[in-house]
């Protein structure tokens, strides 16, 4: 902890921040998994695969601005991540609605939002 004395509070708390999307990565890695399992079919396997890879490079990119921002303070980068994580959540969406076309049987988001609404 040497380190804390150089660096702003804000700094250090974006710093913290840098551990959860590898958290969140175990998560879309169990969800691959599963997926993977119910169907066969290249395309489907494919789109599956296809939108981890995607979710990995958007983690990267969100890491990547969240070191510019611990190391040189540009809060006007701030926005950039919440653009990144919009377009992320577009493509999943898309994503998703690509699986359905392939597989009629899969699950989508919305369907697992609906369960989990009327479980609650």
């Amino acid at each position: 902890m040497w380190w804390v004395g150089e660096f702003s509070l804000i700094q250090v708390l974006l710093g913290i921040l840098l551990l959860i999307p590898p958290l969140l990565m175990v998560h879309m890695w169990r969800r691959t998994r599963m997926l993977l399992r119910f169907n066969r079919a290249l395309d489907y396997q494919r789109t599956v695969w296809s939108e981890f890879i995607f979710a990995v490079v958007i983690v990267c990119i969100l890491i990547g601005i969240a070191t510019t921002i611990i190391l040189t303070e540009p809060f006007s980068l701030s926005t950039v991540p919440l653009l990144v994580m919009f377009i992320a959540a577009l493509m999943s969406r898309h994503v998703d609605q690509r699986m359905k076309q392939i597989d009629p049987e899969h699950v989508t988001y919305a369907n697992l939002a609906r369960h989990k609404t009327k479980r609650s």
